[in-house]
């Protein structure tokens, strides 16, 4: 749960408490990474620990300590495989915290001002079908989604927390943005393609359509002179490789996974040249 403060705080406007769990310590292999957590209230549980043995026995725990609220915090140690069953083979520490009404106002102020998560930036253009299916999928994904379409009444009245739709171009997206272009023109897939490409300083660049259809555009954004190495970077078809359903979910799922595996790559890149940096490039 990247936003948990401003989670719990809507929460604590209809609920008198709500318990957040959060893991404190990992060794060994475990479901979920230090600092994953959820908000668990009488009658819903935001967020996630990593399922299983372990979060339910933290939800029954939880659920005790908003019944009994003495003392407030207190962490846990779990041995997943011996005491809980699940054969990660590790332990993980669980911290329980129960925030009240009398919370209100600290956790307001610890909201403002706490350092906002940067999101990476994807800016996905077209809200057709498969964009409407890509975007509910999206919104469980650490992307912030600029949703991109300038046709009248295309965008769902309901929409995920990290998801804004807009009428823009290729020119207001931020240096370093991921991109997927899904529109319904190949004209105009091609001018967006062919944008991105030009200008440059992007992460990732993905393509729905066939194979015809990648080859031919590649073969028209050379003869326009952009240079091969950045034509080398369009991903066209999209979709991660054993999917090959036409459904619009099916192709949501493939997308969303192989943006996941762009974006893990990019913060291998990022920690792998931040520290060549520190250490002189050796």
């Amino acid at each position: 749960m990247i936003d948990w403060l401003a989670t719990l705080l809507h929460r604590l406007e209809t609920e008198d408490a709500v318990v957040r769990v959060v893991v404190a310590g990992v060794r060994g292999s475990a479901p979920r990474e230090t600092g994953a957590c959820m908000l668990v209230g009488t009658q819903r549980v935001d967020g996630s620990i990593g399922g299983g043995n372990l979060e339910w026995t933290a939800i029954r725990s939880a659920h005790a300590l908003l019944e009994n609220p003495s003392p407030a915090a207190r962490t846990d140690r779990f041995t997943l495989g011996a005491a809980l069953g699940q054969c990660c083979g590790g332990a993980v520490e669980i911290r329980f915290e129960r925030y009240g009404q009398a919370d209100r106002k600290d956790l307001a102020k610890k909201l403002r001002e706490a350092p906002r998560p940067a999101a990476p930036p994807l800016w996905l253009f077209g809200a057709g079908h498969v964009g409407r299916a890509l975007v509910t999928v999206l919104g469980e994904l650490p992307f912030a989604v600029t949703w991109v379409d300038g046709r009248e009444n295309v965008f769902p009245a309901q929409l995920p927390s990290n998801v804004t739709p807009v009428d823009a171009d290729v020119s207001s997206a931020p240096s370093g943005a991921f991109f997927l272009v899904m529109t319904h023109s190949h004209d105009l897939d091609y001018e967006i393609v062919r944008s991105i490409l030009r200008r440059g300083g992007f992460a990732w660049l993905g393509m729905i359509g066939s194979d015809t259809k990648a080859r031919r555009f590649r073969q028209r954004l050379a003869q326009q002179g952009i240079a091969q190495d950045r034509i080398a970077r369009l991903v066209s078809p999209i979709g991660i490789d054993g999917i090959d359903s036409k459904l619009p979910g099916a192709i949501a799922v493939s997308v969303a996974a192989q943006l996941q595996q762009a974006l893990e790559q990019e913060g291998t890149l990022s920690r792998a040249r931040a520290g060549s940096a520190t250490t002189g490039g050796r």
